[in-house]
């Protein structure tokens, strides 16, 4: 229904920036949230409602997607 495409970029969610794959896992346990997404060089935000057990169906290349790491060595 978005129209998503191979090469957009998912840049926001709820405004706050998309970072790792994890934050995209997140985001497709809500039912309702606002998605920014660059297509081409333009910016589009969309408002998605879902049920929580639905997925968005998008499939990365890459799933580390610069994955974030803890660098807490407070357990060490």
């Amino acid at each position: 229904e978005l129209k998503i495409k191979a090469g957009d970029l998912l840049l926001e969610y709820n405004g706050y920036p998309i970072v790792d794959i994890l934050d995209y896992y997140f985001l497709e346990g809500q039912e309702s949230y606002t998605l920014k997404i660059s297509s081409c060089g333009k910016e589009k935000e969309f408002l998605i409602e879902k049920d929580f057990d639905e997925t968005l169906g998008l499939c990365f290349e890459d799933d580390n997607l610069n994955l974030k790491i803890c660098h807490n060595n407070s357990f060490l």
